[in-house]
């Protein structure tokens, strides 16, 4: 088989990336800067430099493959703009469907998020059929770009769609401030930490995809990918700390301060850098998100081998390995 990688400079992208080759897959890469991308060169995968937001380069990068996973994106955080987001995760995806479509791929997987349901109420969780509800400038972009490649599906189009949630592990930098932050005693609980996330270890990400990617009843249907269960915040952000042999956070505050922190200071101290808190942050370390992955479980077979705790373990060997973490 012969598989296009777009994002595999990036976390999830570059792990599914690795294990294609290791498997004896060709490998082609998208990448808008090569650099990054040598340890895949040297590994054997073809390095084609562009970017998914132009036209040209998809079509390119798409010709003679068997396979396109779609994992190019770009997240939401302080001083990405909206239309960057839009420009990146909409219109890229738009970009490379055309693309895959035209070259005729016989699969085509795209990487969405379970981010498109937005938070969820105390106790709940969300399906795969739940409806969109999107909150925020990010979600709003993947939601659409979803939609874009179901559409494509129901024209006849081989299109998967996988929603990873809070995807961690070795080789994701979005945690690294977070673990910091734990290690050097700064972190505060929001709400006492009660509110509820749902991590997924990298490695079944990359389990989930290429189940996806092998399995003829996956097209045209839409699967979320989580952990072994759901966490709160105070056990998740407990785990972080025992992996890394130091006392857990204590502190708290209300969430009503937190948001309103975050907000003062997004406007403040955020006109000239990052501030310590935004308000993304206040409420996402404050929402409810839980999900159920019987679509994938039935269907592909899916199911979690990495636990929380064995995952923080090896996050933090990596961590340490590459001198990022004492």
């Amino acid at each position: 088989m012969k598989a296009l990688v777009t994002g595999a400079t990036g976390f999830i992208g570059g792990a599914l990336a690795e294990r294609l080759i290791a498997q004896g897959t060709r490998v082609r890469v998208l990448a808008r800067d090569p650099e990054p991308a040598t340890g895949l060169r040297d590994a054997g995968a073809e390095i084609i430099t562009g970017d998914v937001t132009d036209r040209g380069s998809c079509a390119g990068a798409a010709g003679g493959m068997d396979a396109v996973f779609h994992c190019a994106g770009v997240l939401g955080g302080w001083g990405i703009p909206d239309s960057l987001l839009w420009k990146v995760n909409f219109e890229g995806t738009r970009n490379m469907l055309e693309a895959g479509r035209n070259a005729g791929v016989k699969r085509f997987m795209h990487v969405s998020s379970c981010g498109i349901f937005g938070p969820l109420r105390e106790g709940e969780t969300a399906g795969d059929d739940r409806p969109y509800n999107p909150t925020n400038a990010y979600e709003k972009a993947k939601a659409e770009a979803e939609k874009l490649a179901l559409s494509y599906a129901k024209e006849g189009m081989p299109v998967v769609v996988v929603r990873p949630e809070f995807v961690y592990g070795p080789g994701d930098m979005h945690l690294l401030p977070l673990f910091q932050s734990i290690r050097q005693g700064r972190f505060v609980f929001f709400g006492g930490g009660r509110s509820m996330l749902h991590p997924t270890y990298i490695d079944d990400v990359v389990d989930a995809l290429l189940l996806a990617a092998g399995n003829e009843r996956a097209c045209g249907k839409a699967f979320n990918i989580a952990g072994e269960r759901p966490v709160a915040v105070k056990e998740f952000i407990g785990c972080m700390a025992r992996a890394m042999g130091v006392p857990a956070p204590a502190l708290s505050v209300p969430v009503p301060f937190a948001t309103a922190a975050g907000f003062l200071l997004d406007h403040t101290w955020g006109l000239l850098a990052k501030p310590p808190l935004t308000l993304a942050q206040a409420r996402y370390l404050s929402e409810n998100r839980a999900f159920t992955c019987k679509g994938a479980a039935d269907v592909l077979g899916y199911s979690p081998k990495v636990g929380l705790a064995e995952g923080m373990k090896r996050s933090v060997a990596w961590y340490r390995g590459k001198g990022l973490l004492k």
